[in-house]
């Protein structure tokens, strides 16, 4: 579950996991884990009232995991036809980022100034730092949580976190960043591996947030 999933990343899924079909679903950064979340659990209600689905796995990056983590909790599925849940680089417990954001637009008249004065952002849109998935991301939120709860109740769906914990492509921000909190540069690792009841395999020391992509070595 990733915005634009590509046909290679879709293949690989299908080829290394024996599925007889691969569907990725596009969601939105605007819009919130519930909003997003809404039409996936529609879609994966229709697969399991399907007489020929008889099994499904959810596998999704970052921001997905969250939003597919809903779906799986609103979904219908009286025959228990979700089987695996498998997350790459999900802040279950949220990310420092998303908090700084939200702190920075609260005590900020132009944040986006503050952004590029620290040198990221020039280009940021101000609309989408202040969108419901900054708020969906912040540590423990209550999107997070209620989430967490749910998915703790559905002892039926195996579960799985797969975190990623290089830093940096510069070696010394890597050795040094690693010593304070081991991140993928963007979620903490304990965040990423913050989903109750959910088996954690082995972190990756060669991908960064953005290179835990669907369709990697996790499926």
């Amino acid at each position: 579950i990733a915005p634009n999933i590509g046909l290679k990343s879709a293949f690989d899924i299908q080829t290394a996991g024996g599925y007889d079909d691969v569907e990725g679903f596009d969601y939105s950064y605007s819009q919130s884990v519930a909003s997003n979340g809404a039409p996936l659990a529609a879609y994966l209600t229709s697969l399991a009232n399907c007489a020929k689905v008889t099994s499904i796995d959810v596998e999704a990056h970052s921001y997905g995991g969250l939003v597919s983590g809903n779906a799986i909790c609103n979904a219908s599925d009286p025959s228990g036809k979700s089987k695996n849940f498998i997350t790459l680089g999900t802040p279950w417990n949220g990310t420092p980022a998303a908090s700084a954001l939200q702190t920075l637009l609260a005590n900020y008249t132009d944040p986006q100034g503050v952004l590029r004065a620290v040198g990221v952002g020039y280009s940021t849109n101000l609309a989408l730092l202040a969108a419901p998935v900054i708020a969906d991301m912040t540590v423990n939120s209550a999107a997070t949580i209620a989430t967490k709860a749910c998915l703790a109740a559905k002892p039926g769906i195996k579960k799985y976190t797969a975190c990623g914990k290089k830093e940096s492509y510069n070696a010394l921000v890597e050795a040094v960043m690693l010593m304070v909190a081991p991140d993928d540069g963007l979620v903490p690792l304990d965040s990423c591996h913050g989903l109750p009841g959910a088996t954690a395999l082995p972190d990756s020391n060669t991908d960064r947030h953005i290179d835990l992509e669907i369709g990697r070595a996790h499926v």
